[in-house]
């Protein structure tokens, strides 16, 4: 599996979901998960509605034939949006690596450069040990 991670500061989000119930609570950033899902489908990609899953709230992306895995978290850094492309099992038995879209990348990213109180952006590819690499910082 391929993977891009997205990492920003704001203080646009962050509240715990105004449905929590405090014997189950919910992950931070439902309202972000949000935000990213209506960004992306502005854009014409198909989303599902963000579901809690541990730490993070969880979404499909479609374009055509292509699914993504988003995963939307905040942790001691900022906020995390990691972006994942499943392999094929075709892909899996050749070896073949899996990307993500760089549209879908495109997409993100003209939507958090749009929005002012959005800053520390900075884009990340995992090497083979799951550590983030830089890959492309801006303000």
């Amino acid at each position: 599996m391929s993977h891009r991670t997205l990492r920003f500061r704001t203080n646009r989000f962050g509240q715990p979901s105004s449905g929590a119930n405090p014997s189950t609570p919910s992950p931070c950033g439902e309202d972000c998960a949000e935000w990213i899902r209506q960004q992306l489908q502005a854009g014409g990609w198909r989303l599902t509605e963000p579901v809690a899953s541990g730490q993070v709230w969880r979404l499909e992306c479609h374009n055509g034939a292509q699914r993504h895995d988003l995963a939307v978290g905040l942790d001691a850094e900022g906020w995390r949006v990691t972006l994942n492309q499943p392999r094929s099992i075709l892909a899996s038995i050749l070896g073949r690596a899996s990307r993500v879209d760089g549209g879908l990348e495109d997409a993100l990213q003209a939507a958090i450069v749009r929005d002012p109180a959005i800053r520390e952006v900075r884009w990340f590819d995992s090497d083979p040990n799951g550590r983030d690499l830089l890959v492309l910082a801006r303000g």
